[in-house]
């Protein structure tokens, strides 16, 4: 249950997200995220936007990046902290239920508006 996935992102040092498949969105990385947990991510897809437009985590290319990521956020709690609170803001900023609510009703006025129909 989600509730459960809850406590355990947010008792995490941070989430590995290992896809090799070039994901078209992140929906684990943003459940991360709002737990204010930091992400690392393959290179692959839209994670690594994700990362990028958050500042929340760190991405990996190879074995030794990863092994390099997980011992970076194990050994330094602070940075871990500082990812994750990232995440955490650019969730509440970017990627809520309410915020992706308003956008989309602002993209209808603006097409309504467009179409003369306001």
């Amino acid at each position: 249950p989600y509730d459960d996935l809850k406590g355990l992102y947010r008792d995490a040092i941070a989430t590995l997200v290992p896809s090799t498949w070039h994901e078209p969105f992140g929906l684990i990385v943003l459940e991360s995220f709002a737990q204010g947990t930091p992400v690392i991510v393959n290179d692959a897809g839209a994670l690594p936007e994700l990362v990028d437009a958050s500042g929340g985590g760190l991405v990996y290319d190879s074995g030794a990046a990863l092994h390099d990521a997980l011992h970076k956020l194990h050994s330094d709690r602070a940075l871990a902290a500082e990812l994750g609170a990232r995440g955490r803001a650019a969730f509440h900023a970017n990627w809520t239920e309410e915020r992706h609510l308003a956008q989309y009703l602002a993209l209808v006025d603006r097409h309504l508006e467009r179409r003369g129909a306001a």
